[in-house]
């Protein structure tokens, strides 16, 4: 195993809900952050995206952003 983040389905519903419900941030796959930056846009949304190539990096960020 690679730890590799595949591609999700549902990213527009996804980031609006997250944005809907004060999200501050969403972490989804590098694959799907050019979608989610379309979605952003055309709905004028505040959320911070963030595109993580692996598990690993996945866990630095969560890991950096709860010491913050």
């Amino acid at each position: 195993m690679s730890g590799e983040v595949k591609e999700i389905g549902l990213v527009k519903e996804k980031v609006w809900i997250a944005n809907e419900n004060d999200l501050p941030y969403i972490i989804l796959p590098l694959g799907n952050l050019s979608e989610a930056k379309d979605v952003k846009k055309v709905l004028s949304l505040e959320i911070q995206l963030i595109g993580v190539h692996d598990v690993g990096e996945a866990v630095q960020i969560i890991e950096e952003l709860n010491n913050k």
